[in-house]
């Protein structure tokens, strides 16, 4: 996850997030972002989800100074991101705590269309200071 104001390239930058699985490979990502007010709308897996995670990861902080973050392979990791080779999400400005989730859908068998490997939910910061620093994501 990038933030559009980025500004230094440090994996522990707060306007940047590695996703980092230590795994080479074509994978499928969803992001979905909760909303702000009051803390009342926060974004979380949906049970079909939860019943296949694999693994989740501790928060980490994403400080959003502008209104987009991108998520983008490691190859396109850039000051400027590209609309072309990175997805924009909308993400309000001030900080936010974001998780990863592993979700296993070869578990559910027979589904017709599979769904991406990876949720990544980006909620508003719930005053959480043990924020996950480490490149890898998923322990």
């Amino acid at each position: 996850m990038l933030n559009e104001s980025f500004g230094e390239s440090s994996a522990l930058n707060d306007s940047f997030r590695a996703i980092n699985i230590g795994a080479d490979g074509g994978f499928g990502f969803v992001v979905r972002v909760g909303e702000q007010a009051e803390l009342t709308e926060l974004t979380e897996l949906t049970e079909r989800e939860a019943k296949y995670l694999v693994v989740s990861s501790q928060p980490y902080r994403l400080c959003a100074k502008g209104d987009r973050a991108f998520l983008s392979g490691i190859e396109h990791v850039c000051a400027e991101p590209d609309e072309a080779t990175a997805h924009a999400v909308a993400v309000p400005p001030g900080e936010h705590d974001v998780t990863v989730h592993m979700i296993d859908w070869e578990a559910e068998g027979g589904a017709a269309e599979t769904p991406p490997d990876f949720v990544v939910l980006i909620n508003p910061a719930t005053g959480n200071t043990g924020h996950r620093k480490d490149i890898v994501t998923l322990d």
